[in-house]
């Protein structure tokens, strides 16, 4: 799947699209929404104590809109049994409204209007999950709660609040003044405008909205619904409303009758082909005036008529609006609205019990003041709008809730703010917990955190039913009494999986074997188009939010953790837990990698240069190393980009903190010329995880029931990546070009303390300074990117900063200082460059004693792209070549570095570049990049070397290796070289670079440098460890050949046997701790170095019987595997007895499948 080749921002395209319907405030309140200032409410809005905090609580449920009845023994069967205290709480089963301001947000459990009847229970007004809404004049749409079946009240009779009970309003029968401004409101309504439909919910045409359709007709094409239209007035026009929704290459139409009589056909009956990828069908939307109509059952026939092959073809409604006789008898306590120029009403079939209640706002109702005459109720209506009533009486029959349950005590509302708020399903609560004891730890970045389960802040916030709207208001009362207290929330975590489905009533997600918890759709869900997904309406918590969603900010960070198992909860805080306490240290810290896809007329490249020089121009840009790897820039054969694919996992192997792709992609695929492939998404084991930021479609379709891509790398225990920044859904090139910026301007800016942001300080950071043409724009299209992984972990850079002060006792002078004279490196020339450690407020770390490591690259170089699908060329800048790579040491936080530079060198007289890592005993670590000088011309002073390198060790697999044996087709190439100088590590010469020669130069390896390693004791020499691949069976020779700076030769020779199947060499199976009394951590010693390794360690006790087993696939770190942990439980999860038990270990490769086993090994476990 593509991005959108689209230059401007959201448009829908396609005839016949899915109408957008603005969602209405469910809640009906008679206060008028204003537009609100940017600020929060006063903490005076919110509950100090929730009313679930004390007492006996039931929760009931309903369905449909009207009168209920709490029976007397209903109440009994609960535990009451003083009926006249119980009372009613909550709201009701419609969606909670996404404006957010003190008109619509209705804090803990208001009371609900009540009465109690002696010797029947209590009676109430309830609000149900579905409801008619006014598409346009009398025609009406179903409007149905996409995230709850039933709508919740709440019932106690615990505290000293009275009863509420209905008020008083209206005129009984009184003749009403008229209205100069709406002629004839004196008419009296002895009828209202009453809707029925028929909807059914199987399917979603796209899996990308709250949209569900019902029948399908693509294999039965014709078919009649009945609709019961009940207390017809006579002479009555029904308003028919259809909607139809089809997918098809060709158009098709579809025909209606009513009680038998075709229908006229319309221009709307007509469904509009589609070759749209990302749209999932059109829909016909059908308005019609039936007359004539004299019995109470209206029959429509739907008939549809397809001229191709069609994947969707499904009825979405039937809606009908006809004039209803008022009724008291007939309506029984349904709800009936009457219009603004229906003041005065005529209620028959009403007798001296009947009473009628103004429900027009359900929390406020009050019973109407009306006049009996006779069987008829008369009365007139105090206000000039709409207003919406009940009429029953105390004996009729009533609806009864159905109880849900008894309600624990709970008081969300007296909780203290904390930074974090995770929201976790219950089922893996304990790795919420986990997560939050690891956030709670002491120390700088030492967070408060609350773990909640969803129901708990249902209960509260949305009268017990699933909303998203729920979590949102949770948030913005943590926030407004955390802003007025100077220390507001921070983040959220969200902690399982989301769906189109949220109620799980279609099939395939009916069958989904994990919970999820509910995030932002649109009600649209035809296309992708105009249908997505987002976690950042959670976060828009100021006041008047919800009214522009493409302008609102983010007052918090929320990320998603899309778990689906106790695996998979563990794996991600497992993983989130790694990254930050123990990663490998390193200068792939402070790399960061530009994967760019082609044609387009290289917008992508492009926009990865605007980026990369916004994140040079940011606090932290110029401590960063810029890697790039643009399609655009190699050879394309059959499609495929061959080496720019071996470039790019040649430095996700060497290393990246961060990864930025730019491109087209797939849920499970980035580029079209196979740089990732869903085979590489599933196995990309790396010891270095960087974070992702992906400007691309459908990379993070979270929502869907297959994985994504982006799913796929963060949940890989082993590799792949620790946070992901991606779009749920299909997004356009240009408003992605504006994100990237964003992103490139703030992802790595310091924070007021000097350091390094978190991810979700970027994230927010990003959207909320979201710019277009450089200024502040409305946009939609940000809001399909959402961020997985916690946004409170910081990215792996260091804060503190590793600075050069002097080159041979000067200061440096770069280009930008002195064009003329810069500070100049030449060829065979000795350096000595001195420097220093300085924390983020730029002082002396005087504390600092470690290591250093440098790499000093030469000078810039230009690369002109190849222009491939007829794209213009583009130019852009690759630093040049590794020259040098030391270790040295730092001493209360300053050192020395020593370089004697290689015979050749670019001679480009442009900006070379020093790349700095320093790692302290105690941990600390800094980071440090100098572009301020250039490596040009020979030293005329350099002194003369005649003395070779020196090759020390050289072998396969592993030091045990004699020539002649046999490996697997896949070897690694080791060998330790040293000089009295230093190895060369130009490629600048000809004939002066390593070589790897493969049968007497059948094949050369001319990349050797790239694979080598500095002693880490700072002598000149190293390691290379190069990795050969796919060699042919039979037998072969290497040879090796190194040069120093002088420059000097050194060579060696091997021969070996390739046979296929050559199982690993284990040398050892250990553990590091034994006995063990909190857990075991088991690792191999084996001759597989740097590979794709399976081990399993089983776990015995003495009677042989197995209590343990655990696998994993991961890289193998040289010659020892990661370690596999087991917490001394056995299969079914106890704590296994103190005593003796065996283990073994079986390892096999990744690659070809082949498999060793070692000898049982002894393990003591103490008591607990």
């Amino acid at each position: 799947m593509t991005i959108f080749k689209v230059l401007h921002r959201f448009f829908e395209t396609f005839a016949g699209n899915m109408r957008r319907r603005a969602q209405t405030a469910a809640i009906l309140l008679p206060a008028l929404i204003c537009a609100a200032a940017a600020h929060a409410l006063p903490t005076s809005h919110y509950a100090t104590q929730s009313r679930l905090a004390s007492g006996q609580w039931v929760k009931i449920a309903v369905t449909d809109d009207g009168i209920h009845l709490i029976s007397e023994q209903t109440l009994r069967s609960c535990g009451f049994r003083d009926y006249e205290k119980v009372k009613v709480y909550g709201y009701g089963g419609r969606r909670l409204p996404e404006i957010m301001d003190a008109s619509t947000y209705l804090d803990d459990l208001p009371q609900t209007p009540s009465v109690y009847v002696a010797g029947r229970g209590i009676v109430f007004y309830a609000q149900g999950v579905q409801n008619a809404e006014t598409s346009f004049g009398q025609w009406i749409h179903p409007a149905i709660n996409p995230f709850s079946t039933a709508g919740y009240y709440f019932i106690s009779d615990s505290g000293e609040e009275p009863r509420l009970e209905p008020g008083t309003t209206a005129q009984p029968g009184a003749t009403p003044e008229a209205d100069p401004q709406r002629p004839g409101t004196d008419d009296v309504a002895r009828g209202y405008w009453h809707g029925v439909w028929h909807k059914s919910e199987l399917t979603s045409p796209g899996q990308c909205g709250h949209l569900l359709v019902g029948e399908d007709f693509r294999y039965t094409p014709k078919r009649d619904f009945r609709i019961d239209m009940p207390g017809m007035m006579p002479d009555t026009v029904a308003y028919l409303e259809t909607s139809f929704v089809a997918n098809g290459t060709q158009a098709t139409t579809v025909a209606y009758s009513a009680n038998g009589s075709e229908l006229e056909y319309q221009a709307s009956d007509r469904l509009y082909a589609n070759n749209d990828e990302h749209t999932h069908g059109t829909e016909s939307l059908s308005r019609r005036e039936l007359r004539d109509l004299t019995k109470e059952q209206l029959t429509i026939g739907v008939n549809y008529t397809n001229g191709s092959t069609v994947s969707l073809a499904n009825l979405n409604y039937i809606a009908v609006s006809y004039l209803r006789a008022l009724d008291a008898t007939a309506l029984a306590g349904k709800p009936f609205t009457l219009q603004s120029n229906r003041r005065k009403a005529a209620l028959s079939g009403a007798g001296a019990e009947t009473v009628v209640w103004d429900v027009t706002d359900p929390m406020a109702v009050a019973r109407v003041n009306a006049s009996l005459s006779g069987s008829t109720l008369s009365w007139t209506s105090d206000y000039y709008s709409d207003r919406t009533y009940a009429a029953w009486t105390p004996q009729m029959a009533m609806p009864s809730p159905t109880v849900a349950g008894t309600v624990s005590a709970q008081n969300l509302h007296a909780l203290p703010v904390t930074d974090m708020v995770i929201i976790t399903a219950p089922d893996w609560r304990d790795q919420a917990e986990r997560l939050a004891v690891f956030h709670r730890r002491p120390g700088p970045d030492s967070l408060s955190v609350t773990v909640l389960t969803p129901e708990a802040i249902y209960n509260e916030f949305s009268s017990g039913q699933p909303d998203v709207m729920a979590f949102r208001k949770f948030f913005k009362m943590m926030y407004d009494r955390g802003t007025e207290a100077g220390h507001p929330l921070r983040y959220a975590v969200i902690m399982s999986r989301v769906t189109f489905d949220n109620r799980r009533i279609t099939p395939q997600i009916k069958a989904l074997s994990y919970p999820t918890l509910p995030a932002w759709f649109t009600d649209a869900g035809l296309s992708d188009n105009s249908a997505y997904t987002t976690d950042d309406v959670m976060a828009f918590l100021e006041d008047g939010s919800g009214r522009d969603k493409g302008r609102d900010r983010l007052s918090i960070a929320i990320g998603r953790l899309p778990v689906t198992s106790a695996t998979s909860a563990r794996d991600a805080v497992d993983k989130i837990i790694n990254y930050s306490t123990s990663s490998p240290k390193g200068n792939w810290r402070n790399h960061v990698l530009f994967l760019a896809d082609d044609q387009d007329s290289n917008i992508h490249s492009q926009q990865s240069e605007r980026q990369q020089r916004y994140m040079k121009a940011s606090d932290g840009g110029p401590e960063l190393f810029y890697k790039k790897v643009y399609v655009d820039q190699y050879d394309l054969i059959s499609n495929q980009c061959v080496q720019g694919r071996a470039d790019f996992y040649r430095y996700l192997d060497e290393g990246v903190m961060w990864w930025s792709y730019i491109g087209h992609a797939s849920p499970t695929a980035l580029t079209a010329e196979g740089i990732v492939t869903y085979t590489d998404l599933n196995g990309l084991y790396m010891r270095h995880w960087p974070v992702i930021y992906a400007a691309t479609c459908n990379f993070l379709r979270w929502d869907a029931p297959d994985i994504s891509g982006a799913e796929l790398l963060f949940f890989n225990p082993n590799g792949g990546v620790s946070a992901a920044i991606s779009a749920t859904r299909p997004v356009y090139i240009s408003d992605n070009g504006y994100l990237s910026d964003a992103i490139g301007r703030n992802a790595f800016e310091r924070g007021a303390d000097g350091r390094i942001r978190t991810i979700g300080e970027i994230y927010t950071g990003a959207k909320n300074n979201f710019l277009v043409n450089g200024a502040v724009a409305s946009n939609t299209n940000k809001l399909r990117y959402v961020l997985l992984g916690d946004p409170a972990m910081r990215l792996a850079i260091p804060s503190a900063r590793v600075v050069l002060d002097t080159v041979n006792d000067a200061p440096f002078v770069g280009l930008d200082d002195d064009p003329d004279e810069p500070t100049t490196l030449m060829a065979r020339q000795k350096v000595t460059i001195t420097g220093h450690i300085e924390n983020p407020a730029g002082e002396l770390m005087t504390g600092f004693n470690g290591r250093l490591n440098s790499t000093l690259y030469d000078a810039e170089t230009s690369y002109t792209t190849q222009g491939h699908g007829g794209a213009d060329p583009q130019t852009y800048d690759q630093q040049g070549g590794r020259l040098f790579i030391g270790t040295d040491s730092v001493a209360a936080g300053k050192f020395t570095i020593n370089i004697t530079m290689p015979a050749e060198v670019a001679d480009n007289y442009r900006a070379a570049a020093l790349n700095l890592f320093a790692s302290a005993d105690d941990g600390t670590e800094a980071v440090g990049v100098n572009r301020s000088f250039v490596v040009y011309g020979m030293d005329p002073d350099a002194e003369p070397d005649d003395v070779p390198p020196s090759i020390d060790a050289f072998y396969l697999n592993h030091p045990t290796f004699r020539d002649g044996n046999t490996v697997n087709p896949s070897p690694m190439l080791i060998a330790t070289v040293t000089d009295d100088r230093a190895i060369n590590l130009s490629t600048a010469g000809i004939g002066h670079q390593m070589l790897l020669t493969l049968d007497e130069g059948a094949t050369q390896y001319t990349d050797v440098a790239l694979y080598y390693t500095p002693l880490s004791d700072g002598t000149p020499g190293g390691t290379i460890a190069y990795p050969l691949e796919n060699l042919t069976e039979g037998e072969h020779t290497l040879r090796l050949r190194v040069w120093d700076t002088g420059p000097n030769s050194a060579e060696a020779t091997l021969s070996f046997r390739v046979a296929k199947e050559v199982a690993p060499v284990i040398y050892d199976v250990y553990t590091d701790t034994n006995p063990a009394s909190v857990q075991a951590n088991f690792y191999v010693s084996h001759d597989r170095p740097d590979r794709q390794l399976n081990v399993t360690i089983e776990v015995f006790d003495l009677m042989g019987r197995r209590v343990w087993e655990g696998s994993q696939t991961a890289r193998s770190d040289m010659f020892s595997s990661v370690p596999l942990v087991w917490n001394l439980t056995d299969g079914a999860g106890r704590r296994v007895q103190r005593g003796i038990y065996l283990y073994r270990a079986t390892v096999s490769d990744d690659t070809s499948g082949d498999k060793t086993a070692t000898a049982t090994r002894k393990l003591a476990v103490t008591a607990e």
